[in-house]
């Protein structure tokens, strides 16, 4: 896929705030390509949001003990998480080119743990996403 130059400056801009600590930089390349496109913002929006929520709570489950009161409800609360933010990744992966879309489903879609991993990354990338449109939002109040 063809990635636009204002989706690579923007790409850039994040990779800065992140301190170059992307993980899935491409794929997160193709799905703000894909949502520029067709004017997906609210499908981009949600992905973005999901992708903060599984973050925070994948980073969460790394910090807590199995002993600890409370921990299978945030297990819950993940694996729900999980849920949505692969429904949300599967509306761009309907949008895929063949090639993408093979290695999408290779990456993202089977039920690996390696998988849940990648999407995690991918979690992350848009966690950074959310984290500068917030700081954005607060500059300009």
């Amino acid at each position: 896929m063809k990635i636009s130059d204002d989706t690579l400056g923007f790409i850039n801009l994040i990779e800065e705030y992140a301190k170059g600590e992307l993980r899935k930089k491409n794929d997160l390349e193709i799905c703000i390509e894909i949502a520029a496109s067709y004017s997906g913002q609210d499908e981009i929006n949600k992905l973005i949001f999901e992708g903060k929520v599984l973050w925070n709570l994948f980073s969460k489950l790394k910090t807590v003990s199995k002993e600890e009161k409370g921990v299978e409800l945030i297990q819950k609360e993940f694996e729900d998480s999980l849920v949505r933010f692969k429904d949300y990744l599967s509306i761009f992966y309907d949008k895929l080119e063949e090639t993408d879309k093979s290695r999408f489903d290779d990456i993202y879609f089977q039920m690996t743990r390696g998988c849940v991993l990648n999407l995690t990354d991918l979690a992350h990338d848009l966690a950074k996403v959310k984290d500068l449109m917030i700081l954005q939002k607060n500059k300009n109040k």
